[in-house]
This record gives structure tokens, C-alpha cells and sequence, in this order.
């Protein structure tokens, strides 16, 4: 309980320890919610080990702006590709987690600088601002050799905004068949594995664009200036 004494306003260690705690629990909350300004890339991985027949994909990754790559992405696509330039990222992330742990963007929870960020104040969007542009995010993996003749399904739990998607050198899936904030996806890769060597994985993520269906977006919220209605005509109560 918070105590005052004399006038004063003081915590005792047991309220100290839960504001603490709740203080944590905001910060987890508010970093949920900024992340969400730049590109999300979830899938189905607790670590990077098998279990249960489940392979799962968690480090090793590495993600690039395109508008900072002069390689097509023919080349990105193939195993043994060199991202050595790019920024080493563990999922789920996203690009702007990604940059701050890379030290790019200093930390948005102290001062300022969250202010600071590209594209945070509406009036002072820089040109070039690097949340406009698709961003590519690959790994390698080596696929065990009893995964031979088996088959083969990739889940992701979520993309923001919509991605190609390739194994390997080989399509997946492109950006209309994966698109859509927060949608479970799946593809059977049976096809598209190799087994026992080395894989390649690699999206093309683009952000989502004015009018699309995201997580900022409600088709019951009419934005003034964008969606004008007459509410006397479209409903009539008498």
C-alpha cells in the first residue's frame, strides 16, 4: 500500500516491488504496441531445435531494406547467399525491434527518443523514410536427413503486411496469397525441401498501404477527411 507520512509520499518495499512489476508489465505492453509502426514477421518457434517432429526456426536470421540491396531477388532467394552487411535479427520481430537491438535507433523508451523515430511526427516525414519500403528477411537451416519423404508444412502465425515467400530458390507464395495482418498461414514445402543439406528461406515483406485491411484499421471507424457519409440517409430511424 502506498503510506504518507508527514506529507510526504512514501512506498513500502512490498508496493515498490508491485509497481515495479507493473511498471515492467506497461513496458512489455507499449513495446507490443510500437512495434507495430514497421514490419511484423511471426512464425511457430519457441527455439531452434526439433521436437515432436517439429523443426522450428527462431535465430539466424537477418533482415535488409531493399531499398539498401543491389542484389535481385533471385540471388537473395539461393542458399549460401552473403548477408553479411544485413541486420541479425531472432523472431518473432520486427524491423524496428531489429534496428534498435542493432543499435541503428537509440531506445524509443528513453527521453525523446521515440520521437525521433522516421515517420513518428505525421509533419516531419523524411524522404527515403525506411518503413516505406519492402524489407527482406531470410535464414539457412539444415534440414535433418529422416525429414526425407515426409511431408513437409511451413506455419507462420503472422506477417504485416503481405510477403513472398520462397525455399530455396523456388516460389511459395506471393504477395496475394500471403497477405493480410495477423492471419495463420501454412504451405506444404514437401517439394521444395532438401533434406539432410542446407536450406534457404527468404520474404519480401511490403507494408501495408493506405486503404489496406491492417491492424490499424477498422471498417467501423470512418476517419474524418477520408470517408464522408450522410448518416441521415444511411440510417433512417424515423
Amino acid at each position: 500500500c502506498f503510506i504518507l507520512t508527514g506529507g510526504n509520499l512514501t512506498i513500502n518495499k512490498r508496493s515498490k516491488q508491485l509497481l515495479n512489476h507493473y511498471m515492467e508489465q506497461m513496458k512489455n505492453w507499449f513495446l507490443r504496441i510500437l512495434l507495430l509502426l514497421s514490419v511484423f514477421i511471426s512464425s511457430d518457434i519457441l527455439a531452434q531445435e526439433i521436437d515432436n517432429g517439429t523443426f522450428v526456426l527462431r535465430d539466424n536470421w537477418a533482415i535488409q531494406s531493399s531499398a539498401d540491396l543491389k542484389d535481385g531477388g533471385t540471388a537473395i532467394f539461393q542458399a549460401g547467399y552473403s548477408a553479411n552487411d544485413w541486420y541479425s535479427a531472432t523472431v518473432p520481430t520486427t524491423v524496428l525491434a531489429t534496428l534498435v537491438a542493432n543499435k541503428v535507433y537509440a531506445d524509443p523508451y528513453y527521453g525523446n527518443n521515440y520521437f525521433e523515430l522516421p515517420g513518428v511526427r505525421g509533419w516531419n516525414i523524411p524522404e527515403g523514410n525506411p518503413f516505406e519500403s519492402s524489407w527482406w528477411c531470410r535464414t539457412e537451416f539444415e534440414l535433418p536427413a529422416n525429414f526425407t519423404g515426409k511431408h513437409i508444412r511451413l506455419k507462420f502465425h503472422s506477417v504485416n503486411y503481405c510477403a513472398n515467400l520462397s525455399i530455396n530458390g523456388q516460389k511459395v507464395a506471393d504477395s496475394r496469397q500471403m497477405e493480410g495482418a495477423y492471419r495463420l498461414y501454412a504451405f506444404f514445402i514437401s517439394q521444395f525441401r532438401k533434406a539432410g543439406e542446407k536450406n534457404s528461406m527468404a520474404l519480401e515483406i511490403f507494408p501495408p498501404k493506405l486503404y489496406d485491411l491492417t491492424i490499424s484499421w477498422v471498417d467501423w471507424c470512418n476517419f474524418p477527411g477520408i470517408i464522408k457519409r450522410d448518416l441521415k440517409s444511411e440510417n433512417n430511424f424515423g
